[in-house]
């Protein structure tokens, strides 16, 4: 049999522990600096391969796999390990990370939201739900919540047809805003990718699946498109 084979030849083969690290999920924080997620995923690479003319197939063992916040400073290149978080989270690594001068906490978003105190203390769920996957997490300016996507899967895999599967289920995607407690989870409108203005008062959000960029207030007043054919809108530091 073709398993028994392969096993027999992987158990013959010289295996060698291997790590590759992978860094995603960046913000800025109050420094200047800039913090991220580093993932080190450990595999065991086989010599020669299991599967002739494979390329050089190797097993991964996930449980085993580290994941870090790091800051570096972007001038001499310098880089320190905060802390090493506990797990990688819901839906696989890291997709988003903010940082919350005011409150001096971490949120990651990884299909749940995570939040932890910037030396990695406090560290805690805020909040994850079925039938979709929490990604794009942002805290508002003064700390109090959290907007964020929720969607049957990550934004850059997602299709027309993943967005009716979700809504035939009665779960409606689209942008949701709870208290940092993880209270008050509510929907908020049909979009993704949103952020917060400096002065909290107005969220700018890309359609969802749409190159769309709207402005609307957080009471959800007064929407107006901004711009078409643009995507990931942020606002910069002094609101315009």
């Amino acid at each position: 049999p073709k398993d028994a084979s392969r096993r027999a030849r992987a158990s013959a083969a010289k295996k060698t522990p291997m790590q590759t690290p992978s860094d995603m999920a960046y913000c800025w924080t109050p420094d200047g600096k800039i913090a991220f997620y580093r993932l080190i995923d450990h595999w065991i690479k086989y010599e020669p391969d299991p599967f002739p003319g494979g390329g050089g197939v190797y097993d991964d063992y996930k449980k085993d796999d580290e994941a870090f916040i790091v800051v570096k400073d972007p001038v001499t290149k310098e880089e320190k390990v905060l802390f090493k978080l506990p797990y990688k989270g819901a839906a696989g690594p890291a997709q988003y990370m903010d940082w919350s001068d005011v409150r001096n906490e971490i949120l990651l978003s990884c299909g749940q939201l995570e939040v932890m105190k910037t030396d990695g203390s406090n560290f805690k769920v805020v909040i994850s739900k079925e039938g979709g996957f929490c990604f794009n997490g942002t805290w508002s300016p003064d700390g109090k919540q959290i907007l964020y996507a929720f969607l049957p899967r990550r934004p850059q895999y997602m299709d027309d047809e993943d967005i009716a599967r979700m809504k035939a289920k009665g779960i409606m995607p689209g942008l949701y805003v709870v208290n940092s407690d993880g209270s008050s989870d509510k929907f908020f409108i049909d979009g993704e990718n949103g952020s917060w203005s400096p002065d909290g008062k107005q969220i700018v959000y890309q359609e969802i699946r749409k190159h769309m960029i709207y402005i609307i207030n957080t009471d959800g007043t007064g929407k107006r498109l901004l711009v078409e054919g643009g995507q990931n809108p942020r606002w910069s530091p002094d609101g315009k």
